[in-house]
């Protein structure tokens, strides 16, 4: 058993070594996938704006109820907000996003529902 561990010792210190050597630095790519995940932020916030104008354009015709209205408006201000002023957490500011997203996109499918004859 000694021998085994003192084999996995040196096959971990090997690997580190070679990482080291290799030139693989965990903070640059810690800096890729924030530069990455940055990149989707801008695109959900402007997903996000196009589901709430064509929320906006269904709520207009009186097919939506006041609350689902408010609770789409209320999801969409928050979006803005959190595209305003992205917080340092990129990742923490996708899932939000998202989550906000899908909401709104929620929002417009039930106001497509409705607006839609119920004959077809």
């Amino acid at each position: 058993m000694t021998r085994s561990f003192s084999r996995a010792a040196a096959l971990a210190a090997a690997l580190v070594l070679s990482i080291i050597l290799a030139g693989c630095n965990l903070a640059t790519l810690d800096a890729k996938i924030a530069a990455d995940a940055s990149a989707s932020l801008p695109t959900i916030c402007s997903l996000g704006a196009s589901a709430h104008a064509a929320f906006s354009t269904i709520a207009g015709t009186g097919q939506v109820s006041k609350a689902a209205a408010a609770d789409e408006a209320a999801a969409y201000a928050g979006l803005q907000s959190l595209c305003a002023n992205p917080p340092r957490n990129v990742s923490a500011a996708i899932v939000e996003a998202g989550s906000i997203y899908a909401a709104i996109a929620d929002s417009l499918s039930a106001a497509e529902s409705a607006s839609t004859p119920r004959g077809r």
